[in-house]
């Protein structure tokens, strides 16, 4: 009776260890890189506070179990990864006070809508990754306020618009990728101020350029260029008539042509208010 007594209480020693998913999950918890990755519904707690990297890819955490500060207690995290999971939607600060996070990967998603605030207190952040979502708006704030931010990844969902002062305070703002979403206009009152130090992909967006209110044309190409890396360039022109490369893809080398619509080659355009 004993020997079957000991034999029970080690197996259900062994279903309480397995039930205990953050750390039974988590691949060198205690070290500063971890990947965590075998079907985690939520982020694991209790992670050592020394944590540089963190990737939770490839599960199935929620916006339910994603809350505002999930990880405040990481003062040291530097990448983050939360791609293929299962979030719908990021809240207002849901990424605040992470202080040395330079990386964050939210790609292959399902979020349909950012609230502004849900990237707030970010000194650090220099790529942020959005891409293959399903977001459908950019509200004001809710890109701002980054001071380190230079590449912004937004390309392939289904956004419709982008409202003034979604961009804001990013003083070192390098890429924008909005390619393969549903604009129809170019959205030059939120993207103005940028358009003189930044990089903006528009291709394969359904634009309507027999609008009234179509804020901003390309005319016809009046010379060839293009950069190191083999792409073509676009020069626009703001009502402050300052200029800077704009509309380019790597991909196709496709170029938006407001009156045309797509155009495909290399070439250099000039694009000014109607």
């Amino acid at each position: 009776m004993g020997k079957r007594l000991r034999h029970m209480l080690i197996f259900l020693l062994i279903i309480l260890k397995e039930l205990n998913v953050p750390e039974a999950f988590c691949d060198k918890c205690n070290k500063p890189s971890s990947f965590c990755r075998k079907g985690l519904t939520s982020v694991p707690q209790n992670l050592p506070t020394s944590i540089a990297k963190l990737n939770l890819a490839m599960n199935l955490i929620t916006i339910g179990n994603l809350q505002s500060g999930a990880f405040r207690n990481l003062p040291k995290l530097q990448s983050l990864h939360l791609d293929e999971n299962q979030i719908t939607m990021l809240q207002a600060g849901t990424f605040g006070n992470i202080p040395k996070l330079q990386s964050l990967s939210l790609e292959e998603n399902r979020i349909t809508m950012i609230q502004p605030g849900a990237f707030g207190n970010l000194p650090q952040l220099r790529k942020l990754y959005l891409y293959q979502n399903q977001i459908t708006i950019i509200r004001p704030g809710t890109f701002a306020n980054l001071p380190q931010l230079q590449d912004l990844h937004l390309d392939d969902n289904q956004i419709t618009t982008i409202h003034p002062g979604a961009f804001a305070n990013l003083p070192l703002f390098k890429r924008l990728k909005l390619q393969n979403n549903k604009l129809s206009t170019f959205p030059l009152s939120a993207l103005s101020p940028f358009l003189s130090i930044i990089t903006i992909k528009l291709a394969r967006n359904p634009w309507q350029c027999d609008l009234p209110h179509t804020y901003a044309y390309i005319k016809d190409p009046i010379e060839t260029t293009s950069d190191q890396t083999g792409q073509g360039q676009a020069q626009a022109i703001t009502d402050s008539n300052t200029t800077g490369t704009v509309v380019t893809s790597s991909d196709d080398n496709q170029y938006v042509d407001m009156d045309n619509h797509v155009t495909t080659g290399q070439g250099r355009r000039q694009m000014g208010n109607q």
